[in-house]
């Protein structure tokens, strides 16, 4: 059966490649970027150069009729600070059929969820203390399939199925196969964009079954944003509410409790419920545009944090843009798991160099 849909995918491809007669679009970003970070429980000041973004698509469509086209794209991130390369297809990669007018879309492969497409992170760095790491932590792609609804009225739905069966598996390599995580997972969405004001909303959800910390319970995510962006003004606000998750946020664990005076160790992690929100606004100048940004976050088991972004690009094309970002990130963590947190508070500042070809 794989070797049946490698076939077909395979075909399709290249079918699209010739009836085309043109060789596939290219695109992608190139970063680079410096940092200073600051941990205050450590008292380490760290500095890097890094890459974590560049990206390399290819792309390429054929008309099947009049309102049906076959298209595929591959995506990959590559980078030149780290010998670890993850290879090709490490963003958005998939077949898709499209009938922009009437149907929609259908796409099968390495594919966003409408979690990743949601907008929870304006700023855009490397750097999880000068961009909203937290608050974005649940956007990720799936090998799964998706459809995606023609617009109509401002109006796109969105649905994303990664069935069960992409059980964790071992390559040649025998080193496990993160795209697959052996969990059914499904996620929708809807995008609204007013064809004149400038107005915009979007909302986005995630549901597993029986993916809690513990195994037991349905891990759920939804997020929900809406902004104004016209001519030089842009704001968004956005809330975030996840359920029996165990994340980037809070999620420590063997952890011990005491009850009548005896002390009980848990191994399994605690289940944790969160709430998040954000807002954010930027305002261009000529080349230049500053940007601010503050989110919160509080779980259910007494942990919250706080983070505030800010920075400033200077465009020297429509292309090519230098950013001079800061951020700060402080933590409060539940007592009993305090010795297991990486760090309580810490600040950075770096500047981004990115270009889009």
């Amino acid at each position: 059966m794989k070797k049946l849909s490698y076939f077909i995918a395979t075909a399709l491809i290249g079918s699209s490649i010739s009836a085309a007669h043109a060789e596939p679009k290219m695109s992608g970003t190139i970063y680079i970027m410096t940092e200073v970070e600051h941990n205050n429980k450590t008292s380490v000041t760290s500095t890097t150069i890094s890459d974590k973004s560049s990206s390399l698509y290819l792309s390429d469509e054929v008309r099947l009729n009049n309102d049906l086209w076959l298209k595929w794209q591959l995506g990959s991130f590559i980078y030149f600070d780290s010998d670890r390369w993850g290879g090709w297809g490490t963003a958005d990669s998939y077949v898709a059929l499209n009938s922009y007018k009437n149907l929609g879309t259908v796409k099968m492969g390495y594919i966003s969820t409408p979690m990743n497409s949601i907008y929870l992170n304006p700023f855009d760095t490397n750097s999880p203390i000068l961009e909203f790491g937290k608050i974005s932590r649940f956007g990720q792609r799936r090998v799964s399939m998706a459809y995606e609804s023609p617009w109509k009225n401002g109006f796109q739905f969105k649905f994303n199925v990664s069935p069960g069966s992409n059980a964790a598996r071992n390559n040649n390599n025998w080193n496990p196969d993160k795209k697959r995580d052996g969990d059914w997972v499904f996620g929708w969405g809807v995008d609204y964009y007013h064809p004149n004001n400038g107005f915009n909303a979007h909302y986005a959800a995630e549901y597993a079954p029986n993916d809690s910390p513990t195994e037991t319970k349905d891990f759920q995510a939804h997020a929900f944003m809406a902004g104004y962006s016209k001519d030089k003004i842009s704001v968004d606000a956005a809330f975030q509410y996840a359920k029996n998750t165990c994340d980037g946020f809070s999620c420590w664990g063997p952890w011990e409790e005491e009850k009548n005076g005896i002390k009980i160790k848990h191994e399994d992690k605690e289940i944790n419920n969160t709430k998040e929100f954000m807002v954010s606004g930027s305002y261009k100048i000529g080349n230049f545009k500053p940007q601010i940004g503050f989110a919160y976050g509080k779980s259910s088991i007494g942990e919250d944090y706080k983070h505030v972004a800010v920075s400033t690009d200077y465009s020297f094309s429509k292309r090519t843009t230098a950013t001079l970002g800061a951020g700060w990130l402080k933590e409060n963590v539940n007592p009993k798991y305090e010795e297991d947190l990486p760090k309580k508070s810490s600040y950075a500042v770096g500047m981004v160099f990115k270009h889009r070809y």
